[in-house]
């Protein structure tokens, strides 16, 4: 069945043998064919149905359907190769005969495209998952009653938790203000991502918190300001300095260490920044809470500048030095600071009998925790 026609007409082709256009062409199938210019034989196919075998890229017996135009975009089925999307002979898209498929080529969004899967309404109160277009970039990202939840930006950063983690390249934020370390409550990085903070491995807070880091070999542990580091603990090659006030509710559980005074105003052991003890006149302190002790108490009256140095064991106290003979160890002793031992309590107590309030700095050496 044909039409002679110009450029642009068509027939039909309905053969049982073999198509008139050439010998490769086995039947049976019917093809639609249209004429590409006035030369006699410059046809091609458009539609084949039946034995595709001759047509559309196919070399051996198949039997389907195909439609396109064989050398640019075009559709085939037949139960071979499945339903294939190709531009001539290369697949696009391929739904499989075993119910697989997939893009054998890129595949991109347009303006208002998307892949969408949950349940709800976007914009109101979807849950699932998205890929969709943003301002002609591709997004992905997870929604929960239509919250995002999770996203991969272009950025280079993972969002999750509705923005306030961020995982990147150079480290993880978590709590965060997205766009901004500021608000952050802690982040970890891996390489320069700061300029005050290069080479930095630790955690980022707010000003009013804490902040560890690790940055140039030292581990540092401060309250954080937005300009420099404010009474750190510098953890620095096996060695461990304090700028500020260290305050122990509790006590060391090993050795304290002490160095030998070699230089100046770096003492051996050094109290006195510690806190000083004001006692009323007539007022009596207790060394040790529940029973006596063994060792060292050394006293210094910040109020009349008298210092001394008491030796307590075996229920006894010994004064081995009184620079301003302002101390006794005998208790009410008038005019007195009286360090000594109550049988009664099987403590040792430390009472003003000056007259009036005093100061101490008080330094005790426990040696044994019973007398």
């Amino acid at each position: 069945m044909f039409n002679t026609g110009t450029t642009g007409n068509g027939f039909i082709d309905l053969y049982s043998l073999r198509g008139v256009k050439s010998g490769s062409e086995a039947g049976p199938t019917i093809v639609g064919n249209v004429r590409l210019s006035s030369t006699y034989n410059d046809w091609a196919p458009r539609w084949a149905i039946g034995n595709l075998n001759g047509t559309y890229g196919y070399g051996v017996t198949t039997y389907g359907f195909a439609a396109g135009d064989a050398t640019a975009a075009n559709v085939t089925v037949d139960a071979t190769n499945g339903v294939r999307l190709r531009q001539g002979t290369t697949d696009t898209i391929v739904l499989a005969p075993n119910g697989a498929s997939y893009f054998a080529g890129v595949m991109t969004i347009d303006t208002n495209g998307e892949i969408r899967q949950g349940t709800g309404t976007l914009g109101s109160n979807y849950t699932g998952l998205r890929i969709w277009r943003d301002t002609g970039i591709g997004r992905i990202g997870g929604y929960n009653n239509n919250t995002l939840q999770w996203a991969g930006g272009t950025d280079g950063v993972l969002y999750a938790g509705s923005g306030n983690v961020a995982l990147w390249n150079s480290g993880l934020a978590a709590v965060r203000e997205v766009g901004s370390l500021a608000g952050t409550r802690i982040a970890f990085y891996t390489a320069s991502d700061r300029a005050t903070r290069t080479g930095f491995i630790g955690s980022y807070t707010d000003s009013s918190s804490i902040l560890p880091y690790y940055n140039s070999n030292v581990l540092w542990l401060q309250a954080d300001t937005s300009t420099g580091k404010a009474n750190p603990l510098i953890l620095l090659n096996n060695n461990t300095s304090i700028i500020g006030t260290l305050s122990l509710n509790g006590q060391l559980a090993t050795a304290l260490p002490v160095r030998q005074h070699t230089t100046m105003e770096l003492w051996s052991i050094d109290a006195a920044g510690g806190s000083a003890l004001t006692m009323a006149n007539t007022f009596v302190f207790q060394l040790s809470d529940a029973s006596a002790f063994s060792g060292l108490v050394i006293l210094n009256n910040a109020t009349d500048g008298g210092g001394a140095v008491f030796m307590c064991s075996g229920g006894t106290v010994v004064k081995m030095a009184d620079g301003n003979s302002v101390y006794s160890t005998t208790k009410d002793t008038a005019s007195k600071n009286n360090l000594y031992y109550d049988a009664g309590s099987n403590e040792y107590r430390l009472q003003n009998n000056t007259g009036g309030s005093r100061t101490y700095n008080i330094f005790s050496i426990r040696l044994r925790a019973a007398s």
